[in-house]
């Protein structure tokens, strides 16, 4: 009896001591990622139309105190669209899509930065994002949202010159249409069970 007692105490204490890593899929209906820049033409913009990710976590089902976590988002380079198939042509030869199929970024390092409101917080994620097979160390400040459904919401927005992935600003006719190096990446990203 005393033997029992014992062992459901240390199964209570340990599953009260020792939070739950909690586990979510990117849900692609609710998600988007947008580039955008500057050409000597305008503006252009484009859309993935193709990537996966999920997100895990150790804390409080409320987030008010991540203690660890990770992430990963892997995105199809040849999805990158837009409403020009030239420039969608030469993003895909830009990016060396046929080599390197995916672009990547993995991160197992979350900061807490500023809690915002009950259910909302930012935090500094640092990780590794892959382009064109090179590979750079970076720091996102995302709003992270915990939605009514129990769905997390990260949302936020990166800058990034392509020349530091190796990737040469696409141009067209010639050169005489030429991409600005430096890009922004607009990112929604839905996580649920």
């Amino acid at each position: 009896m005393q033997k029992n007692f014992i062992t459901v105490l240390a199964i209570f204490i340990g599953s009260t001591c020792y939070p739950q890593q909690t586990y979510l899929k990117l849900n692609l209906q609710e998600s988007y990622i947008k580039l955008s820049g500057t050409s000597t033409f305008g503006n252009w913009k484009s859309k993935a139309k193709s990537f996966s990710g999920y997100f895990t976590y150790v804390g409080d089902k409320d987030l008010s105190s991540p203690k660890k976590g990770s992430a990963s988002i892997k995105i199809k380079s040849d999805s990158i669209i837009s409403r020009n198939r030239l420039r969608d042509k030469s993003t895909h030869k830009a990016l060396k899509s046929k080599e390197f199929p995916f672009i990547t970024f993995t991160s197992n390092n979350g900061k807490l930065y500023k809690k915002i409101a009950e259910n909302k917080i930012q935090l500094i994620i640092t990780g590794i994002l892959n382009i064109a097979g090179k590979s750079k160390k970076i720091s996102l400040l995302v709003n992270l949202t915990k939605l009514s459904n129990n769905s997390i919401l990260f949302k936020g927005y990166y800058k990034l010159k392509m020349t530091d992935y190796g990737v040469r600003p696409p141009s067209a006719f010639f050169g005489l249409i030429k991409v600005k190096d430096e890009i922004l990446i607009d990112y929604r990203f839905v996580f649920s069970t």
